[in-house]
């Protein structure tokens, strides 16, 4: 006869392997609502650009959205980067709105403002032949 003890599962060992499950679960669910929330804003954002860029950049202000996943919006080159964190840089990641298509207009981008979760005016105007974006707060 076998004994039942020395096959089963003991109970601590269960209990650890159910947190570790649930933790699992919940890192996963947060990180796609993260990613989800980030991505909105990123689409968001990219659609307000590109309508403005299609009629040549006038000086514009539009109301943005800003989630608690997003970090910062650097400017690179032709490109704005916004970058998503969370959970002390577990959930991590970028999206990128590319201007490349309209960068005979401006020769660099500067982004000011102070990005905290909330609702921005975002001013949009070319100066000087740079691309300028301020945000505030609403």
């Amino acid at each position: 006869m076998s004994r039942r003890g020395s096959q089963a599962i003991s109970r601590p060992a269960l209990y650890i392997l159910l947190v570790f499950f649930s933790v699992g679960g919940l890192f996963l669910g947060l990180r796609f609502q993260i990613e989800n929330v980030s991505s909105q804003f990123s689409q968001s954002f990219d659609s307000e650009m590109m309508a403005i860029a299609e009629q040549d950049f006038p000086p514009r202000e539009f109301v943005a959205q800003v989630p608690v996943s997003i970090l910062s919006l650097t400017p690179e080159r032709d490109q704005i980067i916004i970058t998503y964190w969370a959970l002390g840089g577990l959930i991590t990641g970028d999206q990128i709105v590319d201007l490349s298509e309209w960068r005979d207009q401006f020769d660099s981008i500067e982004i000011r403002g102070f990005f905290l979760p909330g609702e921005y005016s975002v001013e949009v105007s070319i100066t000087d032949r740079i691309l300028r974006l301020e945000f505030a707060p609403s």
